[in-house]
Order: C-alpha cells, then structure tokens, then sequence
C-alpha cells in the first residue's frame, strides 16, 4: 500500500522539488518554483549520475508523456522513493494549471507521501510540533481518511473501516516517544475530515 495525500495545512518542510516535463507543462512548472525541470535528458542525468544525481530531492513529479522516458531512472529513483507513479498522485494529468498546483503544493511540504513497510506500519509526517493542535487534527484527519480509502478491497472485512485494518496507531516528534492513539479516535478523525472535504471546508 502506498499514495499521497494533501494535508490541509502542509508539513511545516519546504520542499525540492524535480518535474519532469516538456513545453508549457515545463514552463508552468518552473514559473510555480519547480527546482529541478526536465525532460528526457533530465531522466538520462539522474540515471546516469545515480544516487549523488537525486540527493536533496524531497519530490518528483511527472506528465505522463515523460513516464516512458523516467523508465532509464526508475532504478534510481525507486529505490528513494521518488519514482512518480499515478498511485502515489505524482503523476499529474491536467495540463500545466494542474501541473503547477501541484508543485506548488509540493513544494509547501503540503503533501504526505505514505507507504507500508514490511511489517504493514505506515509513518508519515502530519506537521511540525509548532503547528496549533486543530491545524495538527486537521492534518491526522486526512491522513487517516487517506489511509482507509488505500485500504485493499480484498482484505477481510469489507468496506472503508477500520476493523481488521489499522490495528493501532501513535503519534510523535521525530526523535520523541510515541503517544498512543485509540483506533476509534482514527475512525472518527477520517470521517470528520471526509465531512469537512465534502462540506468544502
């Protein structure tokens, strides 16, 4: 299981971010402060140049006119976790308004990438200890809804829910203890969090 998802008040990181792209999907790309844009050529650098090329970035995105020519640095880039693939909302359709919003949010640290390991634990960043508690629920609410809505149809039990699925969860700072957190309190941030999305709020 992996994906994105767009956290209502961002990470709190600044982001860089690398796009692949050509012509005015290029251009608004870089007008919306891209880092890093390209084409081909920058697929061929970064797989040439191999982990050193990529160092720093946070993000990469992709048309889907360039995924073809992203194969060459799949090896690289996988691997990091920054191989644009449509599950993980990386590659954009849409043209460049919608090629720039996401880099925009992108780079405002606005986005979470989540992923599970091995043993099904998922981590990922909600903000920074900063942030004011509701901004801080906020975000936790649309991670947790993000994360039931990857939920595998094929897993016991059926539906969005939590039963069989998130067997528990924590929160912490980076270096910090975890804090548990009841699996019904994950229930009840994701639904109040598709509540306010649908409310537009």
């Amino acid at each position: 299981m992996r994906g994105a998802v767009a956290l209502p008040f961002g990470t709190g990181k600044a982001a860089k971010v690398a796009v692949f792209a050509d012509g005015a999907d290029a251009d608004a790309a870089r007008e919306a402060g891209a880092d890093v844009v390209g084409g081909a050529d920058l697929a061929a650098e970064y797989a040439a140049g191999g982990g050193a090329a990529v160092s720093g970035l946070d993000r990469c995105l992709a048309t889907p006119a360039l995924m073809p020519a992203l194969a060459r640095a799949a090896r690289v880039l996988g691997p990091r976790g920054l191989m644009p693939s449509p599950k993980a909302g990386t590659v954009i359709t849409g043209g460049p308004a919608a090629l720039a919003a996401a880099v925009a949010s992108a780079k405002r640290g606005g986005d979470a990438a989540f992923r599970a390991d091995k043993g099904g634990v998922v981590a990922a960043p909600i903000g920074r200890r900063s942030f004011p508690p509701d901004q801080l629920a906020a975000n936790f609410g649309a991670l947790a809804a993000a994360l039931l809505a990857a939920r595998p149809r094929s897993l016991k039990g059926g539906g969005g829910g939590v039963s069989g699925y998130i067997m528990g969860a924590h929160l912490s700072s980076t270096m910090g203890p975890g804090v548990p957190v009841a699996v019904a309190a994950v229930a009840a941030a994701a639904a109040s969090a598709q509540a306010s999305k649908k409310a537009g709020g």
